[in-house]
């Protein structure tokens, strides 16, 4: 009935076939597959750099960490140690990224390992994993792995923190906000955490689509494609209890601003930090390979959990770009729970 119904419409009422009809000509049998057939799943893990560094070009303090998963797959990195009792900063990359070389980032070549030589130079550990298929880790890139491969370097930053997970800090640009999101609603309880150019899985495919190729590829994504994960970037931000930090990009075109603004209203809830620059998505995930504003004033606060105190925010900040230090509110110290 449908089917007759649309057929009428389109060409049997007498009139010539118009721009509208023929999109609903095409959107039709998209929307009839996606429906009977199904939907696809969309790896955002795209290719990085063929492996080019290795832990020495970490430095001295620098060991090679392998951490198994899966059949036969491992999850190869580095960890930088700052020092007996440092805490933790587990990065969790974006997607292309790699620990193992250079990447070319809105016109510039970035490394991870620019920004762990300055987080070293604050007293901060750090654990940096390649993604199972990225790197020199073995398996097969599949941004659904995302949350497993999250799960096992959390665990090793733990364990490599002496137990404690306050003492570890997530620090997660792009792709990797979602492996952020993963691990809080899985449980996990950093001391603080850090999204750069934060995602949202519902629609980041989609506005990947419309970004990089045209709005039909995005309208037909949106037909056929799954989310690339389950984690809810919004839930997570609300059930953030440490110390957060959040650099929202303006103009992130995988972040509109009715997005933004929900994750907005979702950090300020909870007494995130927030700081919003005016940039697109890449020229900030670019200047996530160094210190952030408000970054310092963020991991001064892990100094506390030495002696067993649990922080919490105060107040909620909104900074544009530009130098945010100064306006980032500090942390009040709570009795432990």
């Amino acid at each position: 009935m449908l089917c007759k119904a649309l057929y009428n419409f389109l060409f049997l009422s007498g009139k010539p076939i118009s721009a509208f009809r023929w999109g609903l000509l095409l959107a039709a049998p998209c929307a009839m597959f996606a429906l009977f057939v199904g939907r696809f799943t969309p790896n955002l893990l795209g290719e990085a750099a063929q492996p080019q560094l290795g832990p020495q070009d970490f430095g001295l303090r620098a060991v090679a960490v392998e951490l198994p998963i899966g059949k036969g797959e491992h999850l190869r990195g580095v960890f930088v140690n700052a020092g007996r009792g440092a805490p933790v900063v587990l990065h969790l990359l974006g997607g292309g990224e790699t620990l193992t070389a250079r990447t070319k980032v809105a016109g510039e070549m970035v490394w991870v390992g620019d920004v762990v030589r300055d987080l070293v130079a604050l007293g901060l550990s750090s654990l940096v994993l390649d993604y199972r298929g990225v790197g020199r880790s073995s398996g097969k890139r599949d941004s659904r792995q995302i949350p497993a491969d999250a799960y096992v370097a959390w665990e090793e930053a733990v364990r490599r923190a002496g137990g404690h997970t306050r003492r570890v800090a997530l620090r997660a640009t792009s792709l990797g906000t979602l492996a952020a999101a993963s691990l809080i609603e899985g449980g996990a309880m950093p001391g603080a955490i850090m999204l750069v150019a934060p995602l949202r899985a519902q629609t980041v495919a989609v506005h990947w689509l419309r970004a990089r190729r045209s709005s039909l590829a995005a309208f037909l994504g949106w037909l056929f494609l799954r989310r690339p994960l389950a984690a809810d970037q919004e839930q997570a931000i609300s059930e953030m209890r440490a110390p957060l930090l959040i650099v929202f990009g303006i103009r992130d075109e995988l972040l509109p601003s009715a997005e933004r603004q929900r994750l907005l209203a979702a950090a300020r809830a909870v007494g995130a930090t927030v700081v919003e620059r005016d940039q697109e998505h890449l020229p900030l995930m670019r200047d996530a390979h160094r210190l952030m504003p408000g970054e310092r004033a963020l991991y001064a606060s892990l100094r506390w959990l030495s002696s067993g105190q649990i922080l919490s925010s105060r107040h909620a900040c909104a900074c544009r770009s530009g130098d945010a230090e100064q306006s980032v509110t500090g942390w009040i110290v709570k009795g432990q729970r």
